[in-house]
């Protein structure tokens, strides 16, 4: 059994699907799955239930994610460690961050700890928060900037409030509703919706319930703000995003904000990283890093 089996394995199980996985750990589709097989071989149990919609895990391939998980994270710890012993520079940074904080204060906050540290490589990959915060369980990624889901165990994770972030429900210029002033919520919910998050289903169910009102359906989730503002300039989807996020394609008329009785809307922006014992000296003094420069590219439109 090796770690880059179990790191393929992890992958698959995050994705549910072997395609993004493989695109993930930056190999072929047809490795992938000689990597999984070869691991479920070697442990003589299937690990993976495959159907036309994916993969899911076995009890077998439940029971090997929970420890696969802390495999993977004592082995990226023990290389840490051994770094710091040795006087070694952390060779690599890996930061997770959620579409929602895909924007120029981020840039800001990555460029401020670049300078600080120049011979340090930082990866930084997007994703929804679901997959980054299962990424960073693994220990395949090292921390993350996100709208957290409420439901996130703190016995395993630090989580570092950084702003109560804005959002706004919008639309595109032709969109019907566009020029009507405030919507009725009972209206707003006949319309099929497009979110950042996989969570946002859950996120308007509390925002809808006390008005008793069902909220509204959300088919079309993606991690690219670029392919949103697409999708709802030619589409009738409504969006729910964060209101810095779209702001310039508001102004220029691209997209509309609507006005509604759920305003204000907002969510919890926070840094989030592994308890404090599975991380080095070193990278400790990084993620405070981070969070300071992130901290201070807050300008006060952002809260």
């Amino acid at each position: 059994m090796q770690i880059q089996q179990l790191h393929h394995f992890l992958a698959a199980v995050t994705y549910g699907n072997l395609g993004r996985a493989a695109v993930y750990c930056n190999i072929t589709q047809p490795a992938i799955t000689r990597s999984i097989q070869r691991l479920e071989e070697t442990l003589g149990v299937q690990l993976l239930e495959r159907s036309g919609r994916g993969v899911t895990p076995t009890e077998a391939g439940k029971v090997l994610h929970e420890y696969a998980r802390q495999m993977v994270r004592d082995t990226r710890l023990v290389r840490q460690r051994l770094d710091d012993v040795s006087g070694h520079a952390l060779a690599e940074v890996r930061v997770g961050v959620s579409a929602n904080f895909a924007h120029d204060g981020l840039a800001k906050a990555l460029a401020s700890v670049i300078r600080k540290w120049p011979d340090r490589k930082i990866s930084i990959c997007q994703d929804f928060c679901s997959a980054l915060i299962e990424r960073l369980s693994a220990g395949e990624i090292d921390v993350v900037v996100a709208l957290v889901p409420d439901n996130l165990d703190e016995r395993d994770f630090a989580i570092l409030h950084l702003l109560d972030l804005p959002g706004g429900v919008v639309v595109g210029a032709g969109h019907p509703l566009c020029t009507r002033g405030t919507i009725p919520l009972a209206e707003l919910a006949t319309y099929k919706w497009i979110a950042l998050e996989t969570e946002t289903a859950g996120y308007l169910s509390r925002k809808f319930g006390p008005f008793d009102i069902r909220a509204p359906d959300v088919p079309v989730r993606t991690d690219s703000p670029s392919l949103m503002k697409q999708l709802l300039m030619v589409s009738q989807l409504v969006g729910l995003a964060p209101a810095r996020l779209f702001a310039n394609d508001v102004a220029r008329g691209d997209l509309v904000r609507i006005p509604n009785e759920l305003d204000p809307l907002t969510a919890r922006g926070c840094l989030v990283h592994r308890k404090n014992s599975d991380r080095s000296p070193q990278l400790a003094q990084f993620i405070d890093e981070f969070h300071a420069a992130v901290r201070s590219t807050i300008t006060p439109d952002m809260r």
